[in-house]
C-alpha cells in the first residue's frame, strides 16, 4: 500500500536497485523544467534516447507530461508472491525504475510460463525418440516402400519348374 511505498522511499530514495537510476531526482527535474515553456522538446528527446526507456515510450510520454513518482519508479517484490515471496514486507520490496520493473516482470513471466505451462504443446511430441522407436519407424517405412515396388523374380525361381 501507500504506507509501504513511503517506507521503501525513505530507505531507497527512489533509486533503482538494478540500474541505479534516480527516479525521484528525475521527477523533481521534470517538474522544475515543466515550468519553462520549451522544456519538453529538448529534455524528452534526451530521455527517449535513453536505452532503458526505448521500449516504453508511451510510459515515458506520460512521465514527461505528468511528472510523478509512480510513473518514474515502483516498489517491486524481490521474490514474487506467486513464487512464494509472501507478503509485501519492507524486506521483500525494492525500488525499481519503471523500465527495469517492466523488464523484470516480463522475464519472470516468461520463466514461469516455461516452467509451469508445458501444456501448450503435445508432451509426446517433445519427448526424444528412442533408438528402438526410430528403428521401428524406419523399418515400417522400408516395408511400405517394398510393398509398393513389384517383386523382381530371381533367375533361380525359373529353374525350379
Amino acid at each position: 500500500g501507500g504506507g509501504l511505498r513511503e517506507v521503501v522511499f525513505a530507505r531507497d530514495a527512489g533509486v533503482c536497485a538494478l540500474c541505479g537510476a534516480d527516479g525521484h531526482r528525475l521527477v523533481e527535474h521534470l517538474k522544475r523544467l515543466k515550468k519553462h515553456g520549451d522544456f519538453g522538446v529538448r529534455f524528452s528527446a534526451g530521455l527517449r534516447s535513453n536505452t532503458r526507456w526505448k521500449n516504453y515510450t508511451h510510459l515515458l510520454n506520460k512521465l514527461v507530461e505528468h511528472p510523478s513518482e509512480g510513473l518514474a519508479w515502483e516498489a517491486d517484490h524481490v521474490h514474487r508472491v506467486a513464487d512464494g515471496g509472501g507478503e509485501a514486507t519492507v524486506d521483500n520490496v525494492q525500488t525499481l525504475c519503471v523500465p527495469c520493473h517492466k523488464d523484470k516482470t516480463k522475464s519472470e513471466n516468461r520463466k514461469k510460463k516455461t516452467r509451469d505451462d508445458p501444456g501448450d504443446v503435445n508432451p509426446a511430441a517433445k519427448q526424444p525418440k528412442t533408438k528402438a522407436k526410430a528403428k521401428a519407424k524406419t523399418a515400417g517405412q522400408r516395408g511400405k516402400k517394398n510393398a509398393r515396388r513389384p517383386r523382381q523374380q530371381d533367375d533361380d525361381d525359373d529353374d525350379e519348374n
